[in-house]
């Protein structure tokens, strides 16, 4: 199994003396073009990078600028009124009128967003509903665990107050000479 060549110390700079940039002569010895050591005429010039025009400054990527048209304001005639409203709001409002009007691929798509964001009373869980057997299992399991909980850090408690040392008075040093 062959081993993969050994790294300079510092990439995409020279460290031997052929380097002019680090103070030595070009002419001392031939410089080797290989891994991590381009040419010189192909080496990136002091104070330049390689990618030099690069993003520019306040360019906004594709959701940014998706984002921020359907949240502009536009004038919408709505049984015969002028309103404001956003893009987003007139986009849904024309699916809406277009499935009323019979158009299918519309009636689709309203009907997949009722699904997505209208709360559907069908599917939604009702507290009258009856659980089934693996829920009631854990429900079960649950109210176990807690109400042993609740019993372990009850019982130092109670063990307190009905403790008959706490009750009996302590005897002192005297009380002992007196009954020798």
């Amino acid at each position: 199994m062959k081993r993969a060549p050994r790294l300079p110390r510092r990439f995409g700079r020279s460290s031997g003396p052929e380097d002019p940039a680090d103070g030595g002569d070009a002419t001392d010895r031939p410089y080797e073009v290989g891994y991590a050591r381009p040419p010189r005429e192909h080496r990136f010039k002091t104070g330049q990078s390689g990618n030099r025009r690069g993003r520019p400054k306040g360019s906004k990527n594709l959701r940014t600028i998706v984002l921020e048209v359907l949240d502009q304001k536009l004038e919408v005639k709505i049984d015969g009124k002028t309103k404001k409203v956003t893009v987003r709001e007139a986009v849904v409002q024309k699916i809406a009128t277009d499935s009323l009007r019979g158009d299918a691929r519309a009636r689709q798509l309203i009907l997949e967003l009722m699904k997505m964001f209208a709360p559907d009373e069908e599917n939604s869980p009702s507290s009258d509903a009856p659980l089934a057997k693996d829920d009631q299992a854990i429900l079960a399991d649950f109210l176990r665990r807690k109400k042993e909980e609740s019993e372990a850090t009850r019982e130092p408690e109670t063990k307190e107050r009905t403790s008959p040392t706490a009750e009996q008075p302590v005897p002192s040093p005297d009380d002992e000479k007196d009954e020798s």
